[in-house]
């Protein structure tokens, strides 16, 4: 996995987690040094993985990959979408385009404005 990428499957070692409690004694700096040498740290309260802290960078990360994977999900819905229709039309389409059909066939222009008004 290339350094720009968050594993999201990684699992969180008791190494990263900290107690609620533990934040009140903590300085500011030794909690920084925490975040970056353990990667994402989990606060628990009351016994429950409550809080994740991660530093910045990483955060920006994550999002620009949410943001790349719903964009890739958009265009695959689309491209489905075109495949489904492809399959639901697509002989009528190539019947109209040879002209074959008669309920696409275009003679003459005012064909297309009888076809528009009605």
């Amino acid at each position: 996995m290339s350094p720009s990428t968050i594993d999201l499957d990684k699992r969180i070692e008791s190494k990263q987690l900290l107690k609620g409690q533990e934040l009140r004694t903590m300085s500011q700096r030794s909690l920084l040094n925490k975040v970056q040498k353990e990667g994402p740290v989990g606060v628990l309260i009351n016994s429950e993985l409550s809080i994740a802290m991660l530093p910045w960078n990483k955060f920006e990360l994550l999002l620009e990959q949410l943001n790349e994977k719903e964009q890739f999900i958009e265009d695959l819905q689309s491209q489905l979408e075109d495949v489904l229709l492809s399959l639901h039309t697509g002989d009528a389409v190539k019947r109209a385009e040879e002209g074959q059909s008669e309920e696409y066939k275009v003679n003459s222009l005012s064909d297309v404005m009888e076809r528009i008004t009605d």
